[in-house]
């Protein structure tokens, strides 16, 4: 049996909306259906509403959540020069969270000096800034090894969480992403998972398993069936 940590698992939909990034960034989203879905968010009492750097302002001003956007999506190929504007920008807009991809060819290419530096100057920007930082290693891309050591230099380098997937990559976020990056720095970091999160259970078992945050843009289809599949497993996958 699947060892789960009930400690870790929200106990109703209220709870397990505190704990999931309402996710809007699907490149098909009209401006209008953005505003629709960060109004949910908002009503429901999500944990933040994530949505594109350009409609950050608007929606900054219509929810009382915190506003989350992302940096160098989905690829992380922009200079670190480009990302710390980036982040500014994020900021000025009113953003109270960034979502940054870190270098995918960077990490694959072993050169991890290049990614320490990235997360270390991203890191002290988001402190000064009182902005929460999400480093997205993009687990779809990278072997066991690297999952370990990009999540190393993110914990030791002052990022909030390890953020598994952007959605858009290969695959979206496993079981086993998770377990690899909790093994690798135990407590000290937050994980937010993300990437293919569609059902209530696939959120419980995150929950479950180590993850303390997740990411969606099925937020709202979760809200609704949690409760019913939290009740339906409990005693067979939770004790």
């Amino acid at each position: 049996m699947l060892s789960l940590d009930k400690s870790r698992i929200p106990a109703s939909k209220e709870d397990a909306a505190r704990k999931i990034d309402y996710t809007v960034l699907r490149p098909t989203d009209t401006i209008e259906q953005m505003l629709m879905h960060a109004r949910n968010a908002d009503k429901l009492g999500f944990r933040s509403i994530v949505v594109p750097p350009f409609i950050v302002a608007s929606v900054k001003e219509i929810v009382k959540i915190p506003v989350s956007t992302v940096i160098s999506f989905p690829l992380g190929y922009n200079s670190l020069d480009v990302k710390i504007e980036e982040v500014r920008q994020a900021h000025r807009l009113g953003a109270d969270e960034v979502d940054v991809v870190l270098n995918i060819s960077a990490m694959k290419s072993r050169s991890w000096d290049y990614v320490e530096k990235e997360v270390k100057a991203i890191a002290e920007l988001t402190r000064s800034l009182g902005l929460t930082s999400k480093f997205i290693i993009e687990t779809s891309y990278l072997s066991r090894e690297e999952i370990e050591k990009a999540s190393r230099i993110i914990a030791s380098s002052g990022g909030d969480y390890i953020k598994t997937n952007t959605g858009f990559g290969s695959r979206g976020v496993s079981l086993e992403d998770v377990i690899i990056i909790r093994k690798a720095v135990g407590s000290g970091v937050g994980i937010k998972a993300a990437g293919g999160i569609r059902t209530a259970l696939q959120a419980i078992l995150l929950w479950g398993i180590g993850a303390d945050i997740l990411g969606t843009s099925s937020a709202l289809e979760i809200y609704n069936e949690y409760e019913e599949t939290l009740k339906y497993i409990r005693g067979s996958l939770i004790e």
